[in-house]
């Protein structure tokens, strides 16, 4: 069953007790190989959930911004690589070597280095999607893809496991002493420490890492570099995209970026290192960023029916019932992103519908706005949205205020289309050549080729 109600989405999530859809389980078991935030269920879930929020708090985002900078640079400068040689490329490519290791550099403070070579952990886990995605499609192939997952999973964890008990194989008094800046599992491991987690009994401090710990924060790992993907990559990718084919909404980022950052662009990196909160001034970039979202949501929501599930949709004048037993229940952002019942011109990419009354541009803003708050879901909603919606959101903030303003990146769809041996003409979805490609991750339809010019020098 797919839902494209938010108000129907609303009573699945948040107000009966759900559980996660066996396929979607079984999915992220080939990809994380253990217990982690999506597939949790009650007071393990809220356990989990709550040691892993302080990590991901805004305060503590904002104290690894300089960090994230360094790895936002190392793709800055590819960028810079690429509109010299004047090449078409994967955009995708690139973006998803920079979520790794963005996601690298906040989970544990690593390098992971994807953007100028590769890495052992990545790499496996990528394999193992591209694996999961091949056996989907030739069922003959799953024993292959048994055994190449196995082997993935002792791949990563030969990486994981002996850093985990360097970091945390004493006591959380060393990583508070260690000399180096706090990561989303030093703060992770400390709230566990001084915890009780639920039939584990008392953690007790300076016994260090139990196998508890261990067995989540392995599965975790993967899961946020997998989940990096879905967003950060994802996202970029189009918005670049948008910008690049809404000339007025480009002007307008960078006008933005000029007055908050100032001058020159390559100094960005500076300012906000001195200043991180820089960041949340920067509202038509999130405007940006949040229409971006609305037209290409990067994941859907499944979750498993029951026979005490039902859903009504209030508009529906028949007051018609909709059993869930049975069913893998699927919440469709992109369905509910572009209902014309909640959005007013929902094909169009409109980021004035986002700006509040009280910053300009806003002429737009009242018409625009959707009707039902929860209509905006890329993120999902309630107690279960998507722990690293700040994150995904600043980082997303914070390469654009990096980039935007040196640089055009247009996707060359058309020009890759033409000269396709295999492709006949213009090759495109409800008019779009950039769609989405749906598969164990949402990606734009072949990687996205584009070519990248200085925009002082865009003829």
């Amino acid at each position: 069953m797919s839902i494209n109600s938010p108000t129907m989405a609303r009573q699945l999530l948040q107000q009966m007790p759900v559980k996660s859809d066996y396929l979607v389980r079984y999915m992220h078991s080939h990809i994380t190989g253990g217990p982690e935030l999506l597939t949790m269920e009650g007071p393990t879930w809220k356990y989990w959930r709550s040691t892993f929020a302080h990590g991901f708090s805004s305060s503590h985002i904002m104290t690894v911004i300089p960090e994230l900078i360094e790895e936002a640079l190392v793709f800055r400068d590819i960028l810079q690589e690429k509109a010299e040689e004047g090449v078409n490329f994967s955009l995708e490519s690139i973006t998803a070597n920079l979520a790794a290791d963005l996601v690298g550099r906040f989970m544990l403070d690593i390098r992971f280095n994807c953007q100028r070579g590769q890495n052992d952990l990545v790499a496996a886990l990528r394999s193992s999607v591209a694996w999961k995605e091949v056996a989907s499609k030739f069922a003959g192939l799953f024993p292959v893809q048994f055994l190449v997952t196995l082997y993935n999973h002792y791949r990563m964890d030969r990486y994981i496991r002996p850093d985990l008990a360097r970091r945390y194989g004493s006591t959380h008094e060393a990583v508070e002493n260690s000399g180096r800046k706090a990561s989303l599992f030093d703060l992770t491991f400390k709230h566990y420490m001084d915890s009780v987690p639920p039939k584990q009994g008392k953690a007790v401090a300076g016994k260090g890492m139990d196998s508890n710990f261990e067995a989540i924060a392995r599965s975790s790992i993967k899961l946020f570099i997998f989940a990096g993907y879905d967003t950060t990559s994802t996202t970029l990718c189009y918005a670049y995209h948008l910008l690049s084919t809404h000339p007025s909404a480009a002007r307008l980022l960078r006008r933005e970026h000029d007055r908050i950052l100032g001058s020159p662009p390559s100094a960005a990196a500076k300012v906000i290192t001195i200043n991180p909160h820089l960041l949340n001034n920067l509202p038509y970039t999130l405007a940006v960023l949040k229409e971006t979202l609305r037209l290409y949501p990067p994941a859907e929501a499944g979750r498993a029916g029951s026979k005490d599930i039902i859903l009504t949709d209030p508009l529906d004048p028949t007051n018609r019932k909709y059993p869930t037993e049975g069913m893998l229940v699927l919440i469709s952002p992109h369905a509910v992103h572009t209902d014309p019942t909640y959005w007013p011109r929902p094909n169009e990419f409109l980021p004035e519908r986002w700006l509040p009354s009280s910053s300009p541009p806003n002429t737009l803003f009242e018409a625009l706005h959707p009707s039902e708050k929860e209509a905006w879901r890329p993120f999902s909603r309630g107690s279960r949205v998507c722990i690293d919606q700040e994150l995904a959101l600043t980082e997303l903030k914070l390469v654009l205020a990096l980039t935007a303003r040196e640089f055009d990146v247009a996707s060359v769809y058309e020009e890759i289309d033409r000269e396709s041996k295999w492709k006949k003409g213009k090759l495109d979805l409800h008019g779009d050549s950039a769609w989405m490609a749906k598969g164990v991750m949402a990606r734009p339809r072949d990687g996205m080729p584009v070519r990248v010019r200085l925009v002082g020098k865009m003829e």
